[in-house]
């Protein structure tokens, strides 16, 4: 994983190495293994590249990369964990290389498929590759996004970058959009979209490649999850035996690289399954990060200790303590060139920093199974409620049933759902279901829509860091595959990820495989926010708001976050 950056003259641009040089020293903690750059003057292009070295830590293996001759040249930010599959099929194609690289093999993939190379790729991508035969650039981003891309066009450039600051550096034209701040703070940061908060800056957009030629851009997309068709039916036994295949794969092949590699650990199902299939394939020695919340209700060390004694693992703890984070914020937001929704990202923020201090430069982490295994608590309604509307009425009492069971007070079903094939009649929906109609409708929703903002937090924090962070979950293999299921193996019995759950049954305590309570890395906030001196920075923020004709919302933190995303982006 490493960081990107480049600038293409349509016109006449001068200084266009010194340009990208710019650009690339901004984000250079993305790529603290050294900075190479190459420019073309006479076709008006220079391409810059920070290295975090992972696989093969040759310096044959730097950035930017040529192939065939110099023909094509590419700056790669990211893993492509099948590297050495694609590798075989390559040389049998007679293809040679000089590297053990994955990014050479991209290359190769590319010079043999071109833009259709994409569908073979199982890794998490955002690269540019220069075809100086044609005069071609080719921009392509991941499935999901879990690596950014963004990019300036004008008349007379092109420049991109991993992160905006790298082109908010170079670019006048790139502003603080101060109506998007608004907006954000009048919904207390609670609306699920993520935007970013620029003037005149595109993003391309995850499953999407570009194509520049001539100055101009086509874009086109080449994945979407919500095309995933229907699963052919086979027995319940067969299913979570594919689930336990492709979740192994997954994780094998996350595991790919030169250097030491850790895992997260919350203590929720997501990061104990992971944790747990690790010792199960005898990889010893491994460390789990932890952050931790003592005397806290929210706190999960009780959890993590049942993992920890199941693996054996060396488990690090990191106390997350509001004084001390007080004084990290600027540099959180700065790292993040966003607003965070809450302080959750604190917890992640020092997990990250404690990986680094241990030397640990790549960490497994369990984000992207909550969106596709139904694991946010409100998705299990969905699902309830569409079994009342398919009049499948046994299903929907034993769930009913289920839900009082595992949850008690917490758990309302309702009865608004009873009017909705009433409602139904009149072409009319209650506003619960703009966000999906069905259960897999709010699945792929929460893939396509609320993922790439938690995404976007675990770039940021990582790469602050020099840590690259891979997510086994979001193998598209393993996604497509569940989103193929039938309803009851994602939720089931009061339980959700269900086929997860029971995948991994064998392998995990049984604490955390009946366990139903959702926490994740939050924070204190709630006491926090009563702190004295949180009260007092969140009112002067809130006064600073004001005089930018911002309108402050009811939470201090994010008041002082905006303060300071202000602070540091507004020119």
């Amino acid at each position: 994983m490493c960081g990107i950056a480049g600038v293409i003259s349509v016109t006449s641009l001068p200084d266009i190495k010194e340009t990208a040089q710019a650009m690339i020293q901004t984000i250079s903690h993305r790529g603290p293994d050294g900075i190479n750059i190459w420019t073309d003057e006479a076709k008006k292009i220079s391409l810059a590249h920070a290295r975090l070295s992972i696989i093969d830590l040759s310096t044959i293996a730097n950035q930017p990369m040529h192939y065939q001759n110099g023909r094509y040249t590419i700056v790669f930010n990211g893993e492509i964990y099948n590297y050495v599959e694609l590798r075989s099929h390559l040389l049998t194609k007679q293809y040679s290389f000089n590297s053990k690289s994955d990014t050479e093999v991209l290359l190769a993939l590319f010079a043999e498929y071109r833009e259709k190379c994409l569908a073979m790729l199982d890794g998490m991508f955002a690269f540019v590759i220069f075809d100086e035969l044609s005069g071609e650039l080719f921009c392509a981003r991941d499935r999901f996004g879990e690596k950014p891309f963004y990019y300036f066009h004008s008349q007379s450039k092109f420049l991109f970058a991993s992160e905006i600051k790298a082109i908010h550096k170079v670019e006048k034209l790139i502003g603080v959009n101060f109506n998007q701040i608004n907006s954000f703070l009048l919904d207390s940061g609670k609306y699920a979209l993520y935007n970013h908060m620029f003037t005149n800056l595109a993003e391309l957009a995850p499953g999407h490649f570009l194509w520049l030629k001539n100055g101009k851009t086509t874009i086109t997309k080449y994945y979407d999850v919500s095309l995933i068709s229907a699963f052919a039916e086979s027995t319940e036994v067969a299913c979570i035996e594919k689930f336990n295949f492709l979740f192994t794969q997954s994780i094998t092949r996350r595991l790919r690289s030169d250097v030491t590699v850790g895992t997260s650990l919350s203590g929720g199902m997501d990061s104990s399954a992971i944790a747990c299939k690790l010792a199960q394939l005898n990889h010893e020695n491994y460390a789990t990060f932890t952050a931790r919340f003592p005397n806290h209700p929210k706190d999960e060390g009780y959890w993590v200790s049942k993992v920890i004694a199941q693996t054996g693992y060396q488990n690090i703890e990191v106390y997350v303590d509001i004084d001390n984070t007080m004084h990290e914020i600027d540099r959180i937001i700065y790292s993040q060139e966003h607003i965070p929704k809450s302080t959750s990202i604190f917890a992640q923020w020092y997990v990250m920093q404690t990986a680094q201090k241990h030397q640990v430069k790549v960490l497994l982490d369990g984000q992207g199974a909550d969106e596709y295994l139904s694991g946010y608590d409100h998705m299990k309604y969905f699902l309830i409620w569409q079994y009342y509307r398919d009049l499948h009425w046994l299903k929907l009492w034993h769930e009913r049933s289920e839900l009082k069971s595992k949850y008690d007070r917490k758990a309302k079903l309702g009865y608004l759902f009873l009017f909705d094939p009433l409602l139904n009649l009149f072409g009319k929906r209650r506003s619960i279901f703009n966000e999906g109609y069905t259960f897999k409708d709010r699945l792929v929703f929460a893939l396509k829509h609320e993922l790439n903002e938690l995404l976007h937090y675990a770039d940021r924090s990582s790469m602050a860091h020099g840590i690259e962070i891979r997510l086994p979950f979001l193998s598209h293999e393993l996604v497509e595959y569940c989103l193929s299921l039938p309803n009851h193996l994602l939720y089931r019995n009061g339980y959700n990820k269900y086929i997860l759950r029971e995948a991994c049954k064998p392998i995990l305590p049984e604490e955390i495989y009946k366990r139903t309570l959702k926490i994740g890395f939050e924070t204190s906030e709630d006491v926090w926010l009563k702190d004295k001196k949180i009260t007092e920075k969140g009112k002067a923020a809130a006064e600073i708001l004001r005089a930018y004709k911002i309108i402050p919302c009811t939470n201090h933190f994010l008041n002082m976050f905006a303060v300071s995303f202000i602070n540091q982006f507004a020119r």
